[in-house]
């Protein structure tokens, strides 16, 4: 039987969860962050709103509204979230899983989440 990476680059993963970590992070970066399904729900979502910077160049900007506050926010400071997050990427076993439940979503899964917000729910006990 083939050893996990984990043991055979032990070098550079001291650990399994070291190493699902590492997974966990690519599979964000590359396949979460460009997305078309998550680039579509931008432009879909989008709208203009006020400038909240008192010295930019224009009176409106790109924004969204935070669906956990109802503020809205300049596109910079929201994040796209998952409406049912919550899943776990810690063994092999759940990696099918985890990248279905991240690439394979439709915009009605989806909702902007302010920066704080989201840091809190993503922080938060999972029950």
């Amino acid at each position: 039987m083939k050893q996990p990476p984990w043991v055979t680059h032990s070098k550079i993963w001291k650990t399994q969860s070291s190493f699902m970590s590492f997974l966990r992070g690519g599979i964000r970066r590359s396949l979460w962050n460009k997305s078309p399904i998550k680039l579509e729900f931008i432009k879909n979502n989008r709208k203009k709103i006020p400038n909240p910077n008192p010295k930019g160049r224009v009176s409106e900007v790109w924004g969204a509204t935070c669906y956990i506050c109802g503020q809205d926010f300049p596109l910079n400071n929201v994040d796209v979230d998952h409406l049912e997050g919550n899943h776990s990427l810690r063994s092999m076993d759940d990696l099918q899983s985890f990248i279905e439940a991240i690439v394979c979503v439709t915009e009605d899964q989806l909702g902007f989440a302010c920066k704080e917000c989201h840091r809190l729910l993503s922080s938060a006990p999972r029950a």
